[in-house]
């Protein structure tokens, strides 16, 4: 079991979807994973890369969250991660970047009008393709 703050506990097993930090050349990043492995009880996770399965990383529980995950609500100014659109290729990235949150696209909408941090153009994202900056103990 996997206890996220401000998110209840749940359980991530083998073949589940996640949000998991993994160390890349350029360092940490947030990435959609599946898990192919449960080690030690928990406290690791060998996961792969849900476009490339070859790309696996084990990470510490500390650094994986169920994804999608629910969020009751986001606030105006609040930084998120979220997916990036690749528009050459037509498709989702799995790697999450920081963003700001502008706010709703609507009142019942589950998109959120969102700026990506170096970008200026504004972008509607879906809420599951969001997740809030999971905090990492040091």
């Amino acid at each position: 079991m996997q206890l996220c703050e401000n998110m209840s506990r749940v359980s991530i097993s083998q073949g589940k979807s996640v949000a998991a930090r993994i160390w890349n050349e350029g360092g940490y990043n947030w990435i959609v994973a599946t898990v192919i492995d449960v080690l030690d009880d928990g406290k690791q996770y060998k996961v792969s890369d849900i476009f490339s399965p070859e790309a696996e990383s084990t990470v510490s529980g500390e650094n994986i969250i169920a994804f999608p995950q629910k969020y009751d609500s986001f606030k105006h100014g609040e930084i998120v991660l979220a997916l990036w659109y690749d528009s050459s290729g037509n498709e989702w990235t799995t790697m999450f970047y920081p963003a700001i949150v502008l706010g709703n696209y609507d009142s019942t909408s589950k998109i959120l009008k969102l700026r990506y941090a170096g970008d200026p153009s504004i972008w509607f994202v879906q809420r599951n393709r969001i997740i809030k900056v999971p905090k990492i103990p040091k």
